[in-house]
């Protein structure tokens, strides 16, 4: 039923105002300015999916294509962005806004380390169905609900309309690829198994049914429309 995983972050937490007022960055700061900003401090970009299946899309990619490896994710119906620096043995989360690299500015920050890595796969070698089950709990009781996609990356403005569907419920895609072994395959399973059965129990019986009515709906729709676009041209 899933053809495509988006994580989306909610922010949680107001960055620290002693920083703001010594030179560190600050909220409406130009992304580019914070950035070097945060480098001449020692933090350095924290390179977010490189042992996993992750496949970018939208300002992620524009900002991967640019070398900006801290990336994490963005989200889909709004412009916002995370990404994670570290120094020493801390960390730094920063949330930025914008859909241009140029005109991207600073949201908020938090001193907060990347949640949970095993959910972007390094290797398969730590996944079991009882880590997944874990993992899914864990999310639950910090009200986030996700989903694991195993898919290769969909029609651009397809998984736009699909993303944004799900995210109305709050429901973050993550788009994981191929299981890299069995043991990824069974975590995937169980984790999507505890998180399917929270979002059914919030949402009814018949959620993703609705939902893929409605996402059909669309796409019939902008694919007619595109269509029509097409022979104007």
């Amino acid at each position: 039923m899933f053809n495509r995983l988006f994580a989306f972050f909610i922010i949680s937490s107001f960055c620290t105002l002693s920083f703001a007022s010594s030179g560190f960055i600050e909220k409406e700061m130009l992304f580019s300015k914070a950035r070097i900003v945060l480098v001449k401090n020692n933090w350095k970009p924290t390179p977010m999916h490189t042992n996993d299946n992750w496949n970018y899309v939208g300002v992620e990619r524009d900002l991967v294509s640019s070398n900006i490896i801290e990336v994490d994710s963005c989200a889909v119906d709004i412009a916002l962005c995370v990404l994670f620096y570290n120094k020493n043995e801390e960390c730094l989360k920063l949330i930025v806004k914008g859909e241009d690299i140029k005109t991207m500015k600073v949201v908020q920050w938090t001193f907060e380390c990347p949640e949970s890595r095993t959910l972007a796969g390094d290797g398969g070698q730590e996944y079991n169905q009882a880590k997944g089950i874990e993992e899914a709990k864990y999310l639950l009781q910090k009200h986030r609900m996700i989903l694991l996609i195993p898919s290769s990356p969909p029609v651009e403005w397809i998984y736009q309309i699909r993303a944004k569907e799900y995210a109305k419920y709050g429901i973050e895609w993550k788009l994981v690829g191929d299981a890299p072994s069995s043991g990824y395959e069974e975590y995937q399973e169980a984790f999507n198994k505890v998180m399917s059965d929270s979002i059914v129990s919030k949402y009814g019986q018949d959620f993703f049914d609705r939902t893929e009515k409605q996402i059909s709906l669309k796409t019939a729709e902008e694919e007619s429309r595109r269509n029509k676009f097409s022979v104007v041209k």
